[in-house]
């Protein structure tokens, strides 16, 4: 009789523990599912990035040969040997001589402006993948999930802080990007060196070169970010310490987060530098790392 009741009660926990095991099997198969399926969406919105920003490239800036312009026909002064009464005139050169000038960089900025009125210039960066165009929006949260098309995809767009009011004629310029993982937008940022250039063309087809100065690991607390609240004594003053020349004047930031923040993943990052003063909002200053880079204009 014992016996059999033995029997029952390990066939019951036999029974129990093969659901018990079934379920967690099930658990960790829709948990796979689950991922599978996160990591196709996550490749489809990086597929759909990529296709709409190379379309875009259709209309970036491209070298344009200005107009060859001409040495006028010299002058040639007779001279007279007295000597011998007789008057001498040099040989004179080709009346025109062309003169190479460097090609310029233009853009279809009107077709750029009419898939997005926010358009305010094209970036691109020695050394990198960077070749985007740049926005401005009406605060620093629209471009961190919406392309330059308007499309609603986690690459966002490279956009300009929005209380620069006076664009790139501003002393200070900071432009945001996230850090994707896949390289795009400032994925490549990390791999900028000092010196290298960084040409801004903006919509009127003005270019602007900058020299890049110091690339920082920080965080959303760098001061730097404060210079935007400053005038442009503030900013000469910062490019000073940065050991820039004495004659610059405009100086350009490029932030981006730490890819190494939550193990690797591509971060959602808040670029509202009107509340990173805000530490426990963020959390712990090693979960909010940035990247900036920080560039004077040469010209």
């Amino acid at each position: 009789m014992h016996e059999f009741k033995d029997n029952t009660t390990n066939s019951t926990i036999s029974k129990t523990k093969a659901r018990l095991i079934a379920g967690l099997l099930g658990v960790f198969i829709i948990m796979a599912i689950v991922s599978m399926v996160n990591i196709i969406i996550i490749q489809i919105s990086y597929s759909r990035a990529v296709s709409e920003y190379d379309s875009l490239r259709e209309l970036a800036p491209v070298p344009v040969s200005p107009a060859p312009s001409s040495v006028p026909e010299p002058v040639v002064e007779p001279w007279a040997d007295t000597s011998n009464d007789v008057l001498y005139i040099p040989d004179t050169p080709p009346a025109e001589d062309v003169l190479e000038e460097e090609p310029v960089l233009e853009m279809d900025s009107a077709a750029l402006s009419a898939i997005n009125p926010d358009f305010i210039g094209w970036i691109t960066v020695d050394g990198t993948d960077i070749d985007y165009p740049v926005v401005q929006g009406t605060d620093n949260s629209r471009y961190l999930n919406t392309t330059f098309s308007g499309a609603n995809n986690r690459s966002g767009a490279i956009f300009m802080d929005y209380r620069i009011e006076e664009g790139f004629d501003n002393h200070i310029v900071i432009l945001y990007g996230h850090n994707m993982r896949n390289g795009a937008m400032f994925g490549t940022l990390s791999q900028t060196n000092l010196n290298d250039n960084i040409t801004i063309i903006t919509a009127d087809n003005v270019t602007l070169t900058y020299r890049i100065l110091e690339i920082r690991t920080t965080d959303a607390l760098d001061t730097a970010y404060a210079l935007i609240y400053g005038d442009l004594q503030s900013t000469v003053e910062y490019l000073q310490r940065l050991r820039a020349p004495d004659n610059a004047f405009h100086m350009l930031m490029l932030s981006t987060c730490l890819r190494t923040n939550r193990g690797g993943a591509d971060v959602v990052i808040d670029l509202g530098t009107d509340t990173i003063h805000d530490a426990d909002e963020y959390g712990s200053r090693d979960d909010i790392g940035r990247m900036i880079v920080f560039a004077y204009l040469v010209e």
